[in-house]
């Protein structure tokens, strides 16, 4: 008898996305929405908070790290607080030390 193979756990931002039942391109939607808001509200960086759906799978597989705009917005559309989003994702960078999640990359030490 073979053995089954272990289903992958699923990435933290996947799985909040998936939660709430949202695309991709929905999620882009919405982030679209929160960078013009910010822009309206004068913050200089407003189009920071914007998610494009490259990004997003890049983020779900574990290649990007999300920067804070991004988390900001995420936890808009997700109704997740950005410390519970970022545990998740650091504790998914611990299993999988092949990935960017770690954020080695983003502190210049690579």
């Amino acid at each position: 008898m073979a053995a089954q193979p272990v289903p992958r756990p699923t990435h933290p931002l996947k799985a909040a996305r998936d939660k709430m039942a949202l695309t991709v391109r929905d999620v882009w939607a919405m982030s679209k929405d929160i960078a013009e808001r910010k822009k309206a509200e004068g913050f200089p960086d407003a189009k920071y908070y914007m998610i494009s759906p490259m990004s997003m799978h890049r983020m779900e597989s574990g290649t990007q790290f999300p920067t804070v705009h991004k988390l900001k917005s995420m936890e808009e559309i997700y109704s997740v607080p950005m410390a519970e989003l970022v545990d998740g994702l650091l504790a998914w960078g611990s299993r999988h030390p092949n990935t960017r999640t770690q954020s080695k990359s983003r502190l210049g030490k690579e």
